[in-house]
Parts: structure tokens; sequence; C-alpha cells
């Protein structure tokens, strides 16, 4: 199964169902998500789940080498927060809990000196155990001993191995990401592929004052923007705003997205403006005879 993580249950419900649809299946049978309180997907027929990171997090306190999935893609990776951290860290320790029998590489050869030097040191320990001055000297003998770390990876490794579970692919992907970090969190030889993306210009403008109410002022400006500089020229950038060009407004959670929509269809139906509400991957298109087509996209 394929395992595809994204930060918000906002964005991995939407995708879940759009890849659904471009697949022609219905969501929860080739394709599922599972959020918090929600989850639609079936465990014999499912083969790429969409979560978010926290609900991966939660599954790996309960399984910590993620067998269920064949491949893991980490989506959005740029959107650092706790949760975004911690799973990083899951999913790169069972991915070298789970390769150390299919790759040979240095690190798994420092964790086999390391297996081999606690066996020593445990049949020695029972040889002597005469006292805290030979545990000591025998200590100091036998270097240092194994940390947490090594001694969780072993165990790992160990169960990966009796399980006998392939071996996990982890996919990293991101718009804005610092390629070279990743590359040696996880693996310093991992391939690295550049997806060269569309740059458009971008007119910043700031507000001359902070804005205490966000709600409104987004709803001001979109409605600035529509009515008044939209059947303008811009001299700027010499493009025909006739009509052309569509508003998109960025709101931090579902119930501004919500409010600004109730008030954008509001005052756009007085005009009888087309809006469409880009949310949660469902388009919302009131009709219009208005031949200033025009969308508004929240998200």
């Amino acid at each position: 199964m394929i395992c595809v993580t994204q930060p918000r249950r906002v964005a991995a419900i939407s995708i879940a169902k759009r890849v659904a649809e471009e697949r022609g299946c219905s969501i929860g049978t080739a394709i599922g998500y599972k959020v918090r309180y929600d989850a639609c997907s079936s465990p014999s027929q499912t083969r790429v789940l969409y979560v978010t990171d926290g609900m991966l997090v939660r599954e790996a306190m309960g399984d910590p080498l993620l067998s269920r999935y064949d491949i893991v893609i980490l989506d959005e990776s740029h959107e650092r927060s706790l949760q975004t951290d911690i799973l990083f860290g899951i999913v790169r320790r069972a991915m070298r809990a789970r390769n150390t029998n299919h790759n040979h590489n240095d690190d798994e050869d420092r964790v086999d000196a390391t297996h081999h030097r606690m066996v020593a040191k445990d049949i020695s320990d029972a040889k002597t155990n005469n006292g805290s001055n030979n545990h000591k000297s025998h200590s100091e003998s036998n270097g240092p001993e194994e940390t947490l770390d090594e001694r969780i990876h072993r165990r790992m490794t160990h169960r990966a191995s009796q399980l006998q579970l392939p071996s996990l692919k982890v996919v990293v992907m991101s718009a804005t990401l610092q390629v070279e970090v990743f590359q040696r969190f996880f693996h310093p030889e991992a391939a690295t592929i550049h997806i060269p993306g569309r740059l458009y210009p971008v007119q910043i403008v700031y507000t001359k004052e902070p804005q205490e109410d966000y709600v409104h002022s987004s709803l001001a400006v979109a409605l600035q923007i529509h009515f008044e500089i939209g059947g303008s020229r811009d001299e700027n950038n010499g493009c025909n705003n006739d009509g052309d060009g569509d508003i998109l407004i960025f709101l931090p959670g579902q119930d501004e997205i919500e409010d600004v929509y109730r008030l954008l269809k509001h005052h756009l139906t007085l005009r009888q403006s087309t809006l469409l509400q880009n949310f949660a991957g469902k388009a919302r298109q009131n009709d219009s005879h208005d031949n200033n087509h025009q969308s508004v996209d929240i998200a």
C-alpha cells in the first residue's frame, strides 16, 4: 500500500477524492483517506491512502515499522510543524530498520559492529559479575555502551527480519524544500528529481497599517479588485484585465473560508457575478448571464 501524508485534513480528503475521480473509482475503494474522526478506506481494496501527518504518527505508536506500507510519500514537507518533524524521524527510523536486510551501507556495518560488541559484553558480564570495580574496568575495555537509538534500531531490525518485511521506500515532495538538508537526513545517496515549474509576475502591495480583521480586509480587497480594477487596463504590466484573471484568497481555517464565501456570495449576487468556492475539492458555482466571468478561489 502507498501512504501519502498531507499537513491538513482538508487537503487529504480533497486530494483523495480528486485522485479517485481521475481513476474512475469510488472513494474508499482503491483510493481512500484517513483523518481524525473520519476515515474512508477498505482494508482489502485500498492501494493508495491519504492521511494527515498526525494520523500516521498515531499509527506508528502501535506499528513503528509501518508494516502496512511499501511506499510512504511525505507531501508538502516544507510546511514544518511539530507533527511533521516527528514524522520525519519515525519514517527515517522505520526505513533504516526495514532496509537493513536489503541494503548494506556504512550505517548497517556500524550497527552490526555494535551488536557484536554487545553480545561480547553480555558474555563477559555473565562470566565476571564480581564487583563494581571489575565491571568498571570491563566496560572501559569494551568501549562505549550501546546508545538508546542503537538499541531501538537493533530491536526494530530484528523484528523486521522476523516479519520478513520488504524494504520501505520514502518519497519527500515539496515546492520550496531545501533538498540538501533532507537528503543528508534520510540518506546521503538518495536520488533527487527536480521538476521545473512556471513562474508568473507578482506585484506585492502592503497595507499601510496592520489589519485587525483580516476577514473583512480580504473581502474588501476582493470586491475592490473585482468591481474597480477588473475592467481597467493595468498600465504596469500591460495586460488587459477586461474580464480576465481570477482572485485567490488564502485564509487560515475553514471557518474563515466559509465566512468570506458567504459574504462574497451576498455582495456578488447583487451584481449577478459568478462565484466559485474552491474548498475541499468541490467547486460551487452560481449561474449567471453576465459576460464578465471572474472566479474567486478561497483556500
